[in-house]
């Protein structure tokens, strides 16, 4: 496993984390809110310093532009 393998979250991983439903989770990243990695068809990632980022300085700090 490597490093960057570590470092990425699941939808449920952040979701707990953030006390939210998965759904919310993967809205945020659908919308750009939170970036997330897609791995496989449905499934996605996100890094653990996007989403302390995220936490810390608040979304508009990590938001995707689309």
């Amino acid at each position: 496993m490597t490093i960057e393998q570590d470092d990425l979250l699941t939808t449920e991983a952040v979701s707990e984390e953030l006390q939210v439903t998965v759904q919310t989770v993967r809205r945020w990243i659908r919308d750009g809110v939170l970036p997330g990695r897609r791995i496989g068809l449905h499934q996605w990632r996100v890094k653990r310093s996007d989403l302390r980022r995220f936490v810390d300085v608040g979304p508009e700090a990590v938001r995707v532009n689309q």
